[in-house]
């Protein structure tokens, strides 16, 4: 589901600056951060994007090699994000909702899943049904947005994915009062390639014979 988005959000371009013994990050979209021990910084060398960690004291490569960072070269920080979310995210979404949630957070003035300040869940497990919700908050400099999203599932252990029907409802609320709703459904049918011998199954096996016209 992620395919490449976190590789593309997940690092910023900026510049380094230091003040006081300090050093900070500077990017269009997060403001100005101080650098702490164990950040990524990406570093742009001979053509290419080389990625070294603030030890501390100084940035230092897979090979232990340090570099003196020059406030005039490009930098790329790599953003935390909280990985509950992700995980949660990644498995409860079907890819066209996750299209949907990132293609919209980011029309809201760059928002990504890496803004993602307050995450928390509720739900509830009925027999085959799922339902529950989210809450998630957003910000960054140049604007904050609150997300609700419902999603209810139906568990089917004969369609690929898991899933017979899938909904999800995503309700955005912004800085200046807009809110947007944006929803997708899917309802997936079974793909009988042989017959299943289930007999919870077998009556619905059958009617899908019927439809198809391979059985009277």
């Amino acid at each position: 589901m992620s395919y490449d988005y976190y590789d593309a959000f997940g690092k910023e371009l900026g510049k380094l600056s230091e003040f006081n013994g300090q050093i900070y990050f500077s990017g269009r979209d997060i403001g100005e951060i101080e650098i702490k021990n164990g950040d990524i910084i990406d570093f742009y060398i001979d053509g290419e994007w080389v990625p070294y960690r603030y030890d501390g004291r100084s940035f230092v490569n897979r090979e232990n090699s340090d570099i003196k960072f020059f406030t005039a070269g490009k930098a790329r920080y790599h953003r935390p994000i909280d990985t509950y979310m992700k995980a949660r995210l990644d498995q409860i979404l079907h890819p066209e909702s996750f299209r949907i949630l990132t293609g919209k957070l980011y029309s809201i003035k760059h928002l990504t899943l890496f803004d993602c300040m307050l995450f928390r869940e509720s739900g509830e497990f009925l027999e085959s049904l799922i339902k529950g919700n989210h809450f998630l908050f957003f910000e960054n400099v140049h604007t904050y947005c609150s997300v609700h999203h419902y999603y209810e599932r139906v568990e089917d252990k004969h369609i690929p994915g898991g899933y017979r029907f899938i909904s999800d409802r995503f309700e955005f609320m912004t800085m200046d009062g807009q809110q947007f709703t944006e929803t997708y459904e899917k309802t997936f049918e079974p793909a009988f390639e042989k017959p299943i011998k289930n007999d919870d199954f077998e009556e619905e096996y059958m009617e899908y014979l019927r439809k198809k016209g391979l059985v009277e």
